[in-house]
């Protein structure tokens, strides 16, 4: 193109000899449009010609970029160019799978995913503390499963061959904290914490508690993920190989364990992953604990050392996958640490714009669902009323198959089932 202006500019010169002034100056002003237009498109091209260059170098070579908004390379790789929409994650009994739960909830909701919900049309569980079996849910072929179910067979069979598997774990003396304040609350509120370190399944039993509290109890992450717990023995070495030959499975099937002492690290590996966006791991996290479930008593040292060792199988299982965290995020640290900053910013931005006093919100705020903690502008948006939404009645909208949006949200909730 330069080659093409220059011998113009000759050839123009050449001519402007033999015309007269008035000519000369109309010929001058033309050349003069003719080279900008050639200098636009010649930059035009270029630029684009550079872009493709750039697209083609990146497929063929990867970035050789050290920003670290690039994903990590080495640690993560996306399982599709297209966000992931099969997905079943084993809500695991412990404080914070709520929050992971309505993740994944709200992702269906907002790409028109089915979600398998429970068969008998009530209650958030799929059959448990039963193994999952495909009687337990409806419709016959999800697109996502997320609520409390036992990991099973018959669940790779009914899910998409595709289905990306996902669980929580929290750190067994915390988990085990919390499902005993939970069910001492509900089921055993004369259970004390001191008796029931001393024989948990014959202090559960002598309560009347329900059938499967000692289950839930004791190593209950491992028996939320299809291990038969109940009459397992550290002791003993033909229960510590089907311990480790179970996690080395589930490490095989399940595509993300996100550790929830890491709840923000986790989430941008998820996010990663599965080609998901920031704005669809945002989450509002309730300030203050539900009063239903009671007080939360505090760990002695030696409580928590017991908790520890009653909890052998699932301390195995949490040291596994927390490791493997560790090693997937001392990968790219740089990386993972922005991010961190990222998703913060965007929830604070998410909360700000939502909810009108985040200290007032507590874990079943919403379970009658109230719109006065929203703002005025958080009102009228979708997003705000996903993201502030308790799970009881997020549950209870979905079996009554009513959309979950601000159009149906009237009233301060009045029309809830």
């Amino acid at each position: 193109m330069p080659v093409c202006i220059i011998l113009v500019w000759v050839l123009a010169s050449t001519g402007l000899a033999n015309l007269d002034k008035e000519k000369k100056k109309k010929l001058l002003v033309a050349f003069i449009g003719f080279t900008i237009c050639c200098v636009v498109v010649t930059f035009y091209y270029r630029s684009h010609i550079y872009h493709n260059f750039l697209e083609v170098k990146e497929k063929l070579f990867g970035s050789f970029s050290n920003n670290t908004t690039e994903l990590a390379s080495l640690s993560v790789q996306k399982i599709s160019c297209q966000p992931a929409t099969h997905i079943a994650y084993i809500k695991t009994h412990n404080k914070e799978s709520s929050t992971i739960w309505s993740i994944v909830v709200n992702f269906a909701l907002n790409h028109n995913l089915t979600i398998a919900l429970p068969a008998a049309r009530t209650g958030n569980n799929l059959g448990w503390p039963k193994s999952f079996a495909p009687t337990d849910a409806t419709p016959p072929k999800p697109d996502v499963l997320c609520h409390y179910s036992r990991f099973s067979d018959a669940m790779l069979r009914y899910m998409p061959k595709n289905t990306q598997y996902l669980t929580s774990l929290s750190h067994p003396a915390d988990q085990l904290l919390s499902s005993y304040t939970h069910l001492s609350a509900r089921s055993c509120p004369n259970m004390t914490i001191t008796k029931f370190f001393s024989s948990p399944s014959k202090e559960a039993s002598a309560k009347n508690c329900s059938l499967h509290s000692a289950s839930w109890l004791i190593n209950g992450q491992l028996f939320d993920l299809g291990l038969n717990t109940s009459e397992l023995s550290s002791s003993s070495h033909v229960d510590n190989r089907a311990v480790r030959k179970k996690i080395e499975q589930l490490d095989k099937k399940f595509s993300m364990v996100i550790i929830l002492e890491r709840l923000e690290e986790s989430l941008i590996v998820m996010r990663d992953l599965l080609n998901w966006t920031t704005e669809d791991i945002i989450y509002i996290k309730s300030s203050i604990s539900s009063p239903a479930a009671g007080v939360v008593p505090s760990y002695s040292d030696q409580q928590r050392s017991l908790a520890g060792q009653l909890n052998w199988a699932d301390m195995l299982l949490y040291a596994h996958f927390s490791k493997k965290l560790d090693d997937i995020v001392n990968s790219n640290t740089a990386y993972y640490k922005q991010e961190v900053k990222n998703l913060r910013k965007r929830i604070s931005l998410w909360t700000t714009r939502c909810i009108r006093d985040v200290s007032k919100m507590s874990s079943t705020s919403t379970d009658t669902y109230n719109d006065h903690m929203l703002t005025t502008r958080g009102k009228s948006i979708d997003k705000c009323i996903q993201l502030a939404m308790g799970e009881l009645t997020k549950n209870n909208l979905l079996i009554a198959r009513k959309p979950i949006n601000s159009r149906t949200i009237v009233g301060g909730g009045r029309n809830l089932p």
